[in-house]
């Protein structure tokens, strides 16, 4: 009688367990084997980095950086791009802590637009992968801080989740970032826009059942009830409410409309400082996302929704300056998508603002490969890649191309920045 007792206690153990992995995620990538892949990819990087200080250190910084990243051909990353790892404080001498959610502090085999911005920033001046490990704390974290809590810890509540109110305050303080949108010519035309950032809500929409086994995500089942429970438990409560300003450049002050298209001002986005980060400012109450606004969705109010990295970069004739991706509909066959290389025209060379990101503008599945004969590169459909192609990786990845087409590019038969309601310009933040 006991051990039938036993075998049912036994067995009523293991169906909670299951019960309870049905409300977080375990970490299914081989996470040592990709923090160490981008542990030598950070040495590699700094090795290839400018040393010395210089006026143009900081534009040679983050142009190496670009030169290297978007060679490696790096998918952009929706879920998973970035977490707490098993840190457990600033000075990065302890593992083994717990967290909520667990994926790698920073990663070079996925990343999206913002653990781009985060990963090169963290390279200034960073000429040891010590270096580069405390500056992507001091980046990435902060939050709380401007709530009277301490600074230097390595937790979710930490972490700096919302850019007007986070990202941009805590490294505007610590002296990395100032912001230059209204400098020089732009002072004429700066504006601002506002929403209320409220992290308590949107820590607790995370906490939902229909959406806590994406957002808890840990390296051992053994603690994941444990951290769906920290998240529910009221988590970071000392977070109030505010009301969140952030400055932009209209988008239509840097382009021109011509008949029924719009091309890139050169005159006025070279006056834009770099290098910089560019962050693409919204209207909280125009956002919207399949139908629904994203404040309903989210739990709280966001003003910015997408960031790269500008810098300066100049093209001998000739030369091939970005492979264009255009995509279109069509009614019998879906979606193509057209790959077009761009060359510098002018004899004496082009300057370029140039535009760093981690893009997903294109369709999910599609894969971006390479004729290594032809040097042709192409964005297809996974059943229909092309003939001698070699994959390299997806369409939406780490790319960079000029500034002013990035923001006037068609996709779709649609000026996807310039016809969306709700993008109303960008912040831009000097990189000091």
């Amino acid at each position: 009688m006991v051990r039938w007792l036993l075998i049912l206690l036994g067995l009523c153990c293991a169906l909670q367990a299951r019960a309870d992995s049905s409300q977080f995620t375990v970490i299914p990538y081989r996470y040592q084997k990709i923090f160490h892949q981008a542990n030598r990819d950070v040495r590699r990087l700094i090795h290839r980095l400018p040393r010395q200080r210089s006026p143009h250190y900081l534009n040679r910084l983050v142009q190496a950086s670009a030169h290297y990243l978007v060679a490696q051909h790096i998918p952009y990353m929706y879920v998973g791009a970035e977490g707490e790892g098993s840190w457990c404080g600033a000075k990065l001498s302890r593992r083994g802590c717990s967290h909520i959610q667990q994926d790698l502090v920073y990663r070079t085999d996925n990343m999206d637009c913002f653990t781009l911005v985060q990963f090169v920033l963290a390279l200034v001046d960073a000429h040891s992968l010590s270096a580069f490990q405390q500056h992507i704390i001091q980046v990435d974290y902060g939050a709380a801080s401007l709530f009277g809590q301490p600074s230097n810890v390595v937790a979710y509540y930490n972490r700096n989740n919302f850019v007007s109110a986070d990202f941009n305050p805590v490294n505007q303080r610590r002296g990395w970032i100032r912001d230059v949108s209204g400098q020089g010519i732009f002072k004429r035309y700066l504006k601002s826009t506002s929403a209320v950032i409220d992290h308590r809500q949107w820590f607790a929409k995370k906490a939902k059942a229909q959406q806590v086994k994406t957002n808890v995500r840990v390296l051992r089942a053994s603690n994941g009830a444990r951290m769906v429970k920290r998240l529910r438990a009221h988590y970071a409560s000392f977070y109030k409410p505010e009301n969140v300003s952030i400055t932009y450049i209209p988008k239509r002050v840097l382009v021109v409309k011509r008949h029924r298209t719009y091309v890139a001002n050169p005159q006025m986005i070279n006056q834009i400082p770099v290098p910089s980060i560019v962050e693409i400012v919204r209207n909280v109450k125009k956002w919207k996302d399949r139908g629904v606004n994203i404040q309903k969705l989210i739990g709280s109010g966001i003003n910015v929704s997408h960031a790269g990295l500008l810098y300066a970069e100049h093209f001998k004739n000739k030369q091939i300056i970005d492979q264009r991706i255009t995509c279109k509909k069509h009614w019998f066959s879906g979606v193509t998508c057209q790959v077009t290389p761009v060359r510098c025209q002018k004899r004496h060379g082009c300057k370029e603002i140039m535009m760093l990101a981690a893009t997903n503008a294109y369709p999910s599945r599609f894969l971006w490969s390479e004729n290594k004969k032809t040097h042709h590169y192409y964005c297809t459909a996974p059943d229909n890649l092309p003939r001698h192609a070699k994959r390299l990786t997806t369409c939406n990845r780490v790319m960079a191309m000029p500034f002013g087409d990035y923001i006037t590019r068609k996709e779709y038969g649609q000026f996807i920045y310039l016809n969306a309601a709700s993008i109303l310009g960008f912040n831009v933040e000097k990189m000091l």
